[in-house]
């Protein structure tokens, strides 16, 4: 809660918007490192309709860390 008073230096909502994207990087990295993991785990299995999937999900999910990169 922000006091009457108190004001929010550009820096500071230039830091806290630099942190939230970020951990928003962070978050889509985990997830695609996740997709690409059990991408691998279903085509060394010979499960091919999941492996698929798995790299169609990683593919869509590459776009979009780029998108949040940007």
């Amino acid at each position: 809660m922000l006091l009457p008073n108190a004001a929010i230096s550009a820096g500071q909502l230039a830091s806290a918007s630099v942190h939230a994207k970020a951990v928003r990087i962070g978050a889509w990295n985990a997830l695609l490192q996740a997709v690409i993991a059990a991408q691998h785990w279903h085509r060394t299995r010979d499960h091919t309709q999941q492996a698929e999937a798995a790299r169609q999900a990683a593919e869509y999910l590459r776009v979009a860390y780029r998108a949040a990169a940007a």
